[in-house]
């Protein structure tokens, strides 16, 4: 959470959570610091999974906001597990029609839908802000290779409409704090993005999914996906990191970045702090990870533990797996 954070790093600093100027800086510090640890390393309970219902014409789909990197797919009634490429591997040989079972991760756009007709496009916001806030659009039409707007929610406004048309977006960012998400639609009412209030800016993942020269799928059909679910910052006291268990880690990596240049020795024992916790973490999560409970022993730390049959004048049975075949790799 983000209050006991603050609560670790401000003594550790010398600065004051009632100095609101010196929060705001610290609240910054600490989602440097938290990016830090989530670019580098998949850290535990990062990863998350979902099913997705697509149509039997789908070809080209968008992943939500919250996925950042896909782990893995599988289809949902086969179990069938599906390729995942890159753009590239097509073009190697003379070029093929993909296999039903494989993906094309194709680029991060911060579009869902295409925008199909040059025109002005309409933000919106759910309800009104109390306070003014600013979005940045950039992207292109055919006379400006590239147009950044600046577009301002002032208090008690809930929609605008931008300046300029656009005939693709390339970017679409937040540059201050807000309470809602900001929804972009072209001039028909197709939504295009959602920008999250917690997200620096608003990206979707394209995948193909179906090769156009293929025959389609004739029913719609589930597919799971595993994700590595995206990074976002900690604003109000009581955000959460989005994996739980690393409050300290965060809060002895900020305190060793704000220390690096006056107080190298001080910044080291910081990092290493850091690392220990990592370590634990890791080690923690591996213990029930694929390991064999062995039901032998002398059944000292019966009833807290799992008895011995030999306590009880039993003889060990020989080991069966819960299913049948459970013990074949």
């Amino acid at each position: 959470m983000l209050q006991y954070i603050l609560s670790q790093v401000a003594p550790g600093i010398g600065l004051s959570l009632a100095n609101a100027s010196e929060k705001a800086w610290m609240v910054q510090q600490i989602n440097k610091a938290a990016k830090e640890l989530y670019e580098g390393r998949d850290l535990v309970n990062v990863e998350r999974e979902q099913l997705f219902a697509l149509e039997g014409d789908d070809q080209q789909i968008t992943m939500p906001y919250y996925v950042e990197q896909i782990r893995g797919v599988k289809r949902h009634n086969t179990r069938e597990r599906l390729n995942l490429t890159d753009m590239r591997p097509r073009y190697k040989t003379q070029g093929w029609a993909e296999s039903l079972l494989t993906w094309r991760e194709k680029w991060k756009s911060p579009l869902k839908n295409p925008i199909t007709t040059e025109a002005p496009v309409t933000l919106s916001i759910q309800d009104v802000e109390a306070s003014a806030f600013t979005v940045i659009v950039t992207g292109s039409s055919p006379h400006s290779a590239r147009i950044t707007e600046a577009v301002t929610f002032a208090a008690g406004e809930t929609e605008k409409v931008t300046t300029n048309p656009f005939s693709d977006i390339t970017g679409f960012l937040n540059l201050t704090h807000h309470t809602y998400d900001v929804v972009m639609e072209d001039a028909e009412g197709v939504e295009l993005s959602v920008l999250p209030n917690v997200a620096d800016r608003a990206q979707y993942i394209l995948l193909q999914v179906m090769d156009g020269a293929l025959v389609t799928m004739e029913q719609p059909y589930l597919i799971e996906v595993l994700y590595k679910t995206a990074f976002l910052f900690m604003r109000n006291d009581y955000d959460e990191f989005v994996c739980p268990g690393y409050d300290d880690a965060i809060a002895w990596q900020t305190i060793g970045n704000c220390q690096a240049k006056h107080k190298p020795d001080e910044a080291r024992l910081a990092f290493e702090k850091v690392r220990q916790i990592l370590k634990g973490i890791d080690n923690d999560r591996s213990q029930s990870k694929d390991k064999t409970i062995s039901f032998e022993g002398d059944g000292t730390n019966y009833p807290f533990g799992y008895p011995s049959a030999r306590r009880f004048g039993l003889s060990a049975a020989p080991h069966i797996g819960l299913f049948p075949g459970a013990d074949r790799p």
